[in-house]
């Protein structure tokens, strides 16, 4: 009994630190100002992850202790030789090219903390039931900070500069990207997109008018997206969805033809801003590619600057250990006055070469085809499995498209990650024990 009490409360600890970090709670304006009476961060968001990353370990033991036939590492073993490439590998690059402690201490947890989170995710979530409430409460917090976003967005062009520390040079169309102060522009907008899964996820598996509520939920973030102008989070949202009517998951009927227009109203009305983004970037490429890449063109044109300069410079120039994290950041600095490159693979991979692209690679690949293997076999227990496989991989999916545009390693991405991992243990798992139990089980 007081293992089971402990294992209850680590678990509900663990919910409420992926919630706080897959949001990153840390870094709101509000949070820090309530109980620390500053907007600057006084605990770094280090100490929370470890927290997390401890959880998980005091997890598996009690887990252990609890049912001695249970193995923590009993499943996806074959994650384990991706992850410890990637890990040896990172320190072996850090070390080789940064030049002090303070930049191999900083750049070795820009690497790994990803991964803890990751690894505390899968290890914690053992049982897909508990994933379902985990991604209730996430999106429960998605509603609530998208009340909070919305309502910032009614207030005048002065109290948002305010909010946000921005100066008057700043126009009424760049103001409307912010969301919740403390994040970026386009950071809220895609911890938004695999909520939207978990809504339609939620609307579907529910009954009444509960179903309405959550579709009226799901709706109210996509118009946080849209409003915000993310590209990014647009064109990985549609990947997601394009892989669940590809997956006949969302069957064109009467009823998903009527969730399609209603997103479509919203989009329409309240999508200039988007349309006039996508609009002025297509101009841009266009005269960028008959005129050549020059400082003349624009902003976007510069960011396809920084893409060229990631490749030429970096890649082609030190394919195997990269140029070193600190190194790519003052060239890009010196280069582009601050505009960096936003594509979080090729940056990767200009830091740190093959020794770390190649192993980062093949874990986001074990992540993809795992859960596609599990789906594709129908290894799962109940067709409430199933569901919650395909939002979760169309999650993971949109993820990988939208590690395009991100101008940092976020951990809520690997907050996905995990689950998406969990979710496909814990199903393999189930199917043998059922196999066991009714002597069916053919692999």
């Amino acid at each position: 009994m007081y293992i089971q009490r402990n294992l209850s409360v680590t678990h509900a600890a663990a919910i409420i630190l992926a919630g706080f970090i897959y949001f990153e709670i840390y870094h709101h304006s509000w949070f820090l100002q309530l109980f620390f009476g500053t907007k600057e961060r006084i605990i770094p968001n280090l100490i929370y992850i470890v927290i997390l990353f401890f959880i998980s370990v005091m997890y598996g033991t009690l887990l252990l202790r609890n049912d001695r036939t249970v193995n923590v590492w009993d499943s996806n073993k074959r994650l384990f030789i991706p992850v410890m490439l990637y890990i040896s590998m990172g320190f072996f690059v850090v070390v080789l090219h940064e030049q002090d402690f303070d930049a191999i201490k900083r750049y070795l947890i820009y690497l790994f903390t990803p991964i803890m989170v990751f690894l505390g995710i899968w290890c914690i979530y053992r049982d897909n039931k508990n994933i379902k409430t985990a991604l209730n409460i996430l999106f429960g917090l998605g509603v609530i900070f998208s009340i909070y976003s919305t309502a910032l967005h009614m207030m005048s062009d002065a109290d948002i500069r305010s909010m946000h520390g921005l100066s008057l040079i700043h126009e009424r169309e760049y103001l409307a990207r912010f969301t919740i102060p403390g994040l970026g522009p386009n950071v809220f907008p895609s911890m938004l997109v695999p909520m939207i899964f978990a809504g339609l996820y939620f609307t579907s598996s529910i009954s009444g008018k509960s179903r309405y509520v959550y579709l009226g939920f799901t709706l109210l973030m996509f118009y946080n997206i849209v409003i915000t102008a993310s590209k990014g989070a647009v064109i990985s949202l549609s990947a997601g969805v394009l892989y669940l009517a590809y997956k006949r998951w969302l069957k064109f009927d009467r009823k998903t033809l009527f969730v399609v227009f209603i997103f479509s109203v919203v989009l329409f009305a309240a999508g200039d801003l988007f349309f006039q983004r996508v609009a002025a970037t297509n101009a841009v490429l266009e005269r960028a590619l008959a005129e050549g890449f020059t400082d003349e063109v624009g902003r976007s044109e510069t960011r396809v600057v920084a893409l060229i300069d990631t490749f030429t410079s970096h890649i082609i120039a030190n394919p195997i250990w990269g140029s070193g994290f600190s190194y790519f950041l003052d060239s890009q600095e010196e280069k582009l006055q601050g505009l960096g490159n936003h594509n979080f693979y090729t940056t990767i991979f200009a830091q740190g070469g093959l020794l770390i692209f190649i192993p980062l690679v093949f874990i986001l690949a074990f992540l993809y085809f795992s859960s596609r293997n599990i789906l594709s076999r129908n290894v799962f227990a109940d067709p409430a499995s199933k569901d919650m496989g395909m939002v979760l991989n169309a999650g993971l999916i949109a993820y990988l498209i939208d590690l395009n545009f991100p101008p940092g390693f976020f951990h809520y991405y690997w907050i996905w990650f995990g689950f998406t991992a969990a979710w496909a243990r814990n199903c393999e798992v189930e199917y043998q024990n059922s196999y066991e139990k009714n002597n069916l089980y053919h692999f």
